[in-house]
């Protein structure tokens, strides 16, 4: 990728972050990861759009950008995303994420990782969400169909609600995921996510996604995705359970 495109990559994201407030699910960064065993920069452009008019008009939009940089034992990953749905009038969503993250590997099948990361939710009532933590990133299985993850990271968690409220959480974040190449141009990814708070584990979080990439060319994907997330502590009056699906096209340089 030369300098021309990484710097309309990062010119992207930065306006994307300054105009979207931050998302308060689980981020899956292993679907984020761009996948490539070469060194230097890459980045990719997602959006959505949908309308419907029936009794009621319906409207719904996701945007994304993504850029990485990658030598033999670093990496280096920043994101940004937006969704937003309307009807009748109504939000039904209304989410975005700001997310950076560094990977130190230090043997074949350990990495050091570290993040920080700011989500807002309007539907949640969740005025902002800021994250940060790091831990160890294991390698089970990694071969040129099949690659197997899983990671157990400490996570610091300040929360503040619409309504003011204020809270500070020590959690785990721990994961895993693996990655299967069904052809050259098929390839499903699924993460399951557990984040419980390590002084009551009775409040926790669970986000499991299954992603299937469609490759049409170099640079052009569609994406299939489920999401199941849920809560077992939410804001009062909130919904602990949510499911979705999402289509998309994807634009990988």
């Amino acid at each position: 990728m030369t300098h021309l495109k990484a710097i309309i990559v990062f010119a992207i994201l930065i306006v994307v972050s300054a105009f979207q407030p931050l998302l308060a699910q689980i981020l899956n960064i292993e679907d984020e990861r761009i996948k490539t065993d070469t060194t230097g920069w890459s980045g990719k452009l997602k959006f959505s759009l949908a309308y419907q008019k029936t009794d009621v008009d319906f409207f719904r939009s996701d945007a994304y950008a993504h850029t990485q940089f990658k030598t033999n034992k670093d990496l280096f990953l920043l994101l940004a995303d937006h969704s937003l749905s309307k009807g009748n009038g109504k939000e039904f969503i209304n989410t975005s994420t700001q997310h950076f993250r560094y990977n130190r590997k230090l043997m074949q099948f350990l990495t050091a990782e570290a993040f920080v990361q700011g989500q807002f939710n309007k539907i949640l009532d969740i005025r902002y969400r800021i994250l940060a933590g790091a831990g160890p990133r294991w390698t089970i299985v990694k071969t040129d169909i099949f690659r197997l993850y899983a990671g157990n990271l400490y996570m610091f968690e300040w929360e503040i609600l619409t309504t003011g409220a204020e809270t500070q959480t020590h959690r785990l974040s721990n994961y895993l995921s693996f990655s299967l190449n069904l052809s050259n141009t098929t390839r499903l990814v699924h993460t399951t996510y557990y984040q419980p708070a390590l002084a009551d584990p009775g409040d926790f979080r669970i986000l499991s996604q299954s992603s299937l990439r469609l490759k049409i060319n170099k640079h052009l994907s569609f994406s299939f995705d489920y999401k199941f997330y849920h809560d077992s502590h939410p804001p009062e009056g909130i919904i602990g359970s949510t499911h979705s699906f999402l289509n998309g096209i994807e634009i990988v340089f």
